[in-house]
């Protein structure tokens, strides 16, 4: 147990001492609009997570010396204290969820799809190559001949395989992948990925709002109804005023 904490202690001294160099070397860093949590309820987390390894460290203590109602009872406050825990984690996902922040998967797992990254290494080299190709003042028959089968490699292999090879990865970073290409080389077709992932973007979004259209046609009857019958009926006003707040 002494070991796991130790251990634990050095994992979260390099975060830790990182954290601290990196804030120190930076004049404003988070931007106070990028925080979205509390700090004073990440450090009362904090507090509880600590107090609740000291409750586990006593009731292995006290089973040591064969005091089982105080293991029992140290036990007891671990579980106690693990449900604090999770309860005020539950509250921090909750405000990362009203901002909008999900749980995906990072964009550095792109980098772990060795058949994308070898197809963009070959995109790359063949328009590095079609580039030095054309730019040539006085080129050969051979040459020609080179320029062309490069570009049909470009066209019917590299930029097909690279895309196939990034239909099963992650799409964002998928787009994060496309806008560095872009970066590099403005003047490329580099925007395939992304303009394929707006094209779903866009589908799913027509797709939602006609299920929300099909969901309000109903209510919109219901209002045109009561709206209708006159305002003159105390109860038709409140039903109508509980319809405007589910149709907004």
């Amino acid at each position: 147990m002494w070991l796991f904490l130790s251990t634990e202690i050095m994992f979260f001294a390099g975060l830790i001492g990182t954290y601290i160099v990196l804030r120190f070397g930076a004049p404003s860093w988070p931007l106070p609009h990028e925080v979205h949590l509390s700090e004073p309820i990440g450090a009362f987390n904090t507090f509880v997570l600590i107090c609740s390894s000291v409750t586990v460290v006593l009731a292995l203590e006290a089973a040591r010396v064969n005091r089982v109602g105080q293991a029992k009872g140290w036990i007891a406050a671990t579980l106690l204290l693990g449900c604090v825990f999770l309860g005020v984690k539950a509250y921090e996902y909750q405000a990362k969820f009203s901002h909008g922040i999900y749980p995906q998967k990072p964009h550095s797992l792109i980098y772990e799809k060795p058949d994308l990254a070898y197809a963009s290494m070959v995109r790359q080299s063949l328009e590095a190559h079609q580039v030095r190709l054309a730019r040539a003042e006085n080129p050969s028959t051979d040459e020609q001949d080179q320029l062309a089968v490069t570009g049909t490699l470009l066209r019917h292999f590299a930029r097909p395989a690279e895309l196939t090879a990034a239909q099963s990865g992650n799409q964002q970073g998928q787009v994060v992948l496309n806008r560095l290409a872009a970066a590099i080389m403005p003047h490329g077709d580099q925007m395939p990925v992304q303009r394929k992932l707006l094209e779903q973007e866009k589908q799913k979004l027509e797709k939602r709002r006609d299920g929300l259209d099909t969901k309000l046609s109903p209510l919109r009857t219901q209002q045109k109804a009561l709206q209708s019958r006159g305002p003159e009926n105390v109860a038709t006003e409140e039903q109508l005023s509980e319809l405007n707040k589910k149709i907004a």
